[in-house]
């Protein structure tokens, strides 16, 4: 389909000459395609190992290590749901999403602070699997219903589909 738009030039040409703009448009919106889960961990473990070490991975690791996890070996659950739409937050998601599953083990009661830290589409499909569940208007952490693994190697031969 396309559309003609006449528009005045007041502000280019002195004579008010009009200009012919035309628009091409799509009939299908097309989005791009995600990466695979498979290429998300195996990029976890190049930002950790690679040529170029990324310090945000770093300091995730980090935080893993100190509670005995390995960010290589998160669970499957951080790599879903697949879309983000949710930008309150500054980092990366998948990091943002494995952070709060560290500490939350470690507190047991999640905060509204520490739901401030995710994405809103993280928070919800933990409430459908029951990861978290509220109890007389307090949210519990479920550690039992997430699985973390020793390495990615042993991450990628037990992929179960969660999302």
């Amino acid at each position: 389909m396309v559309n003609t738009i006449l528009k005045e030039a007041d502000l280019f040409c002195p004579n008010s000459v009009r200009i012919n703009f035309t628009i091409y448009h799509q009939n299908e919106f097309i989005r791009p395609k995600l990466p695979t889960v498979e290429y998300e961990a195996y990029k976890i473990e190049h930002s950790l190992l690679g040529n170029q070490i990324d310090q945000r991975y770093v300091e995730i690791q980090q935080l893993c290590y100190t509670n005995g996890k390995n960010l290589m070996g998160c669970p499957w659950t951080v790599h879903f749901p697949r879309l983000c739409t949710d930008f309150r937050n500054r980092g990366i998601p998948l990091l943002n999403r494995v952070r709060f599953l560290v500490l939350a083990e470690q507190k047991v009661k999640v905060s509204i602070t520490d739901i401030t830290q995710i994405d809103i589409e993280f928070w919800q499909m933990l409430l459908e699997k029951n990861i978290v569940i509220s109890n007389d208007g307090e949210w519990y952490f479920i550690s039992q219903k997430v699985q973390w693994y020793n390495s990615l190697s042993e991450k990628l031969a037990k992929k179960i589909k969660v999302g």
